[in-house]
């Protein structure tokens, strides 16, 4: 049986899973794009960043000044990694690291709906890493290999027709409070994982598709047996969950204002007292039962800000690295001393995303068409050194061999929205449409308090009603996106997920089908989608990918994309192995939390 093998995808990717044959025992090795399937909700000036190539920063912080279009196809990616990359050799022992984070509980959990949203999920994998990457890791070119921390082998094969994994479990590997990780851990995942209306998780992948897990001879070597040929099998166990969230009440609430490190497991535990729900702090420290990579750093602390405060407490030297991707932060800190901007790339695909059970299909469609993403886009970014092309694509990267603009196009899109409204049974009554005596009205929920951000939603607003639409801006704190979120209280947002693999499968069940879309789709669709699991071809599989997103998008319009944007961070200079890390985050690399430290 051969152990598992990764080939480096072409270029970065998007959310994905991997492969299998057919024969007696005859082994396929399992490729994996990237294993980490998930996407990560964010919202407003927090987080809108992705795509974007950002090769140098103006001001005393930066490089030349000069400005950069977005890498595309046949870019470098090395070029887009920037993390003052050190030896842990030449690095302090000890020292505490301060974070500022957009979204921080009150549900510890990032596997239901309302604890999977931005910086929370990254907070949580400084102490959970099966939580949040599960048996595996991956480099910043997105290649996937097993975790060894966690897993020793996993093979892919066919045998008596049926497809079976083989994987080994690292025997010192143990959850916090001393449960084993082994058998019990992945049928657990399986459980919790394969069942999205008891659990309200935000999608099932492959989990339907698991026939049995059995003991391979022990409790730590597991064979799973797959119902049907599933690909890409590598995106199965991304998450490993404790045996006790197989609890309903406890997976919902146990973790709500409560990030118990019990029933976790990775380089750091949360602190005595480490969870302040009313300063909105999470301090975590050295995990001393932790077996793998002992952390550099004897603590993190994790503080829930938006953007303003984010930048005032920077450069009052209460802050060791903050985001600037918007101009505003950005100019703040050209001149701050001691500190400097490490530019590249952040994995994003952001846009607009509007709520099915609140505005109809009709008023989705008109809206697509007829935006004007450019204006949107240049409104987002003006002030920094960055250009690029309007993406059109929630699954794949404009860098990725798979990328296609799936966005509904039109020569006069003000036309075209109209054309939509009124074959939809909608006419003009002065300003705004009406149907059934009630006007078109759609409301822009924002969630950041940056000022460029609140000028993105007047100007989306202001498009709305120049299309017909009414429309006001609700302006809440970034603290209840994922409660607003979570309750479908939401209608139109400025919204984007992390895009963290380059193969769009995964992403294309989350973001297109009705059984993670409240119902918006068809029957037509969910077949295809249901398909993509069974082509064993990547490329194939993907293009097919690109299919069914530009079929969802003229057909339902759930959300538009308008930019990925830069990746941006501001760090104190003696910061080390932290900023720009592309698919070498943290969050999907468990060791480099263990590798960041400061210089002398």
């Amino acid at each position: 049986m051969n152990t598992i093998k990764m080939y480096q995808t072409p270029l970065p990717r998007a959310v994905a899973l991997d492969c299998a044959f057919v024969g007696d025992r005859k082994n396929t090795l399992v490729k994996a794009h990237s294993t980490l399937n998930r996407r990560t909700l964010f919202a407003g000036g927090a987080a809108l960043g992705t795509a974007g190539m950002l090769a140098a920063c103006s001001g005393k912080n930066g490089g030349s000044g000069s400005t950069q279009a977005a890498a595309t196809a046949g870019a470098n990616i090395a070029d887009l990694v920037k993390i003052n990359k050190q030896d842990i050799s030449a690095l302090k022992s000890g020292g505490k690291l301060r974070l500022a984070v957009t979204s921080l509980g009150p549900n510890f959990n990032p596997l239901h709906t309302q604890g999977a949203v931005g910086d929370n999920a990254r907070a949580i994998s400084s102490y959970n890493s099966l939580l949040t990457s599960g048996l595996w890791q991956q480099d910043y070119e997105g290649k996937t290999s097993p975790n060894p921390d966690f897993c020793t082998e996993f093979t892919s094969a066919m045998e008596n027709g049926k497809q079976v994994l083989h994987i080994t479990l690292n025997e010192k590997a143990k959850f916090n409070d001393g449960t084993p990780l082994d058998i019990e851990a992945l049928r657990a995942t399986h459980k919790v994982l394969s069942d999205n209306k008891t659990y309200q998780i935000q999608s099932t992948g492959l989990y339907p598709n698991i026939e049995s897990i059995e003991e391979d001879g022990s409790a730590t070597r597991v064979k799973v047996t797959m119902s049907k040929p599933s690909y890409p099998i590598a995106s199965l166990f991304s998450y490993v969950v404790h045996p006790k969230m197989t609890d309903t009440d406890f997976f919902a609430n146990g973790l709500v204002d409560k990030p118990n490190s019990d029933y976790a497991a990775g380089p750091f535990k949360v602190a005595e007292g480490g969870w302040n729900s009313t300063e909105k702090t999470l301090t975590v420290t050295r995990n001393d039962k932790w077996w793998g990579e002992k952390p550099v750093l004897e603590s993190i602390t994790f503080r829930l800000l938006d953007t303003p405060a984010q930048r005032s407490a920077f450069a009052n030297g209460e802050l060791d690295a903050v985001n600037a991707n918007v101009v505003s932060v950005y100019k703040e800190l050209e001149n701050v001393k001691n500190a400097e901007f490490r530019q590249g790339q952040r994995l994003f695909a952001g846009g607009v995303v509007m709520n099915p059970v609140k505005v109809d299909t009709p008023l989705r469609r008109a809206i697509m068409v007829g935006l004007d993403r450019k204006a949107l886009s240049d409104t987002r970014f003006k002030g920094l050194p960055f250009n690029e092309a309007l993406p059109g694509s929630r699954i794949h990267m404009p860098f990725s061999e798979y990328y296609a603009d799936s966005m509904p196009q039109a020569a006069d899109r003000k036309a075209a929205a109209a054309k939509i409204l009124e074959e939809a049974g909608y006419a003009k009554n002065g300003d705004f449409y009406e149907k059934d005596g009630k006007r078109a009205k759609v409301v822009v929920n924002n969630f950041s308090e940056d000022n460029t951000i609140k000028s993105l939603a007047r100007f989306l607003s202001q498009q709305l009603r120049d299309l017909g639409i009414e429309s006001d801006v609700d302006q809440q704190p970034v603290s209840n996106l994922g409660k607003v979120m979570s309750a479908k209280e939401h209608e139109l947002s400025f919204i984007g997920y992390s895009v963290n693999s380059d193969d769009g499968t995964e992403g294309t069940k989350q973001f297109y089908s009705r059984e993670d879309n409240d119902g918006a789709g068809s029957e037509e669709i969910d077949a295809m989608i249901e398909e993509l699991f069974s082509i064993e071809d990547a490329k194939e599989r993907n293009l097919k990918c690109n299919e069914i997103e530009k079929k969802h998008m003229e057909e339902f319009a759930t959300s538009s994309v308008f930019y990925n944007g830069p990746q941006i961070v501001c760090c104190q200079k003696n910061l080390a192995n932290y900023g720009a890390f592309l698919f070498d985050d943290p969050q999907y690399n468990p060791s480099a939390w263990s590798r960041i430290g400061f210089t002398g």
